[in-house]
């Protein structure tokens, strides 16, 4: 799985928020803003994020809110000096998921079909993924919701095949045959929703409702084979996962609730951020050192595993995403780009307007 990542190395601009301590320096990308249509910001919605270790290519995609909701894709390669914008005629509510491998192949995923896309220039152009079963639009349809991809030529993803849930493989043969997304279906868990991958035969994935149905889950430790797991107590709907290693993780709920394991996802220990909305990124660099986002752009910090939260910023943005690289956050929200930018970096001093952006 590569690494979401980006160093900023352009113009910047700053954001101030009162809630802020200090020693936060947390400020918005100029550059992105510029390669939008002056209204662009109020009629579009961003989504997600991904980004490469090269320190110099990142996208970033969502889809206008004015109907007929087409989807648009930024690309950077200086860094996030300069973006350039691309537009593909493809239409959907929203962007479940973009997933690059390197500088030229990626995956995106729109919704509300599922539907899943390739390109190989780096989202210049892009063409429909083959799924075994289609992408029939009734109660029994294919749809693939996440995507994590270990190369060009192998990966994973997961969604609902005939009604049912099912992880997905993809996998390019050296003998030419054209490339497939095949369903491992999974009785009775309804559509999986997240999907995080350490390796082949190190895996977790789950399901969850908004409508409070208890988040069933999976997880493929060691072997070939999808085992549930358990021991989530009420949590109903999942909206971030990360693992630090084979035991320990954690998923960020609806609610504000953060849950961490300790034994691969055998068990589940619940711990509060402090925030009522869902976290929709979650981030650690060690056992004990983390941060996640939550929906209306909190920005929260623990030192103990998860056990303790607390709030460093406030972007007051509806948040997206969260990625890291190199000691630095960057949160996507709605209408841009923040980031967790060190001193050192050259950034220009824009005046806040109404609240902070």
């Amino acid at each position: 799985m590569v690494a979401k990542t980006l160093r900023v190395l352009g113009a910047l601009g700053l954001v101030v928020a009162s809630a802020a301590p200090a020693s936060a320096l947390w400020i918005k990308m100029a550059s992105l803003e510029r390669v939008r249509e002056p209204s662009f910001e109020e009629l579009a919605y961003l989504s997600r994020s991904t980004f490469l270790d090269d320190g110099r290519h990142g996208w970033v995609a969502g889809a206008t809110a004015a109907r007929p909701h087409e989807v648009v894709i930024f690309r950077t390669t200086n860094g996030g000096e300069s973006w350039e914008r691309f537009e593909h005629g493809m239409r959907a509510h929203s962007v479940f998921d973009v997933e690059f491998v390197d500088a030229r192949n990626g995956w995106l995923v729109i919704g509300p079909s599922g539907r899943l896309f390739r390109t190989s220039d780096g989202g210049e152009s892009w063409r429909g993924e083959a799924v075994v079963g289609g992408w029939e639009l009734s109660k029994f349809a294919t749809k693939i919701v996440d995507v994590e991809m270990m190369s060009s030529m192998h990966g994973y993803g997961v969604g609902s095949s005939g009604g049912k849930a099912a992880l997905f493989e993809y996998r390019i043969t050296r003998g030419g045959r054209p490339p497939w997304w095949r369903p491992q279906v999974v009785e009775g868990a309804g559509v999986l929703t997240n999907l995080f991958v350490h390796s082949a035969d190190w895996m977790w994935m789950y399901a969850g409702s908004l409508l409070g149905v208890e988040v069933q889950a999976l997880r493929r430790a060691g072997s070939t084979e999808l085992t549930p797991i358990a021991g989530m107590g009420d949590l109903s709907c999942i909206w971030s996962v990360f693992f630090i290693d084979h035991e320990r993780g954690w998923v960020g709920g609806i609610r504000g609730d953060i849950w961490r394991t300790d034994d691969g996802g055998l068990t589940w220990a619940r711990h509060h951020s402090g925030v009522d909305r869902a976290i929709k990124g979650i981030h650690f660099t060690s056992r004990t050192e983390g941060r996640a986002v939550g929906g209306n752009g909190e920005i929260l910090e623990t030192s103990n595993g998860g056990r303790d939260w607390r709030m460093i910023h406030y972007i007051e943005k509806s948040s997206t995403d969260l990625d890291y690289f190199d000691g630095e956050y960057l949160v996507t929200t709605t209408s841009g780009l923040y980031h967790d930018a060190p001193l050192r970096l050259r950034y220009e001093r824009l005046v806040p307007r109404g609240g902070g952006g």
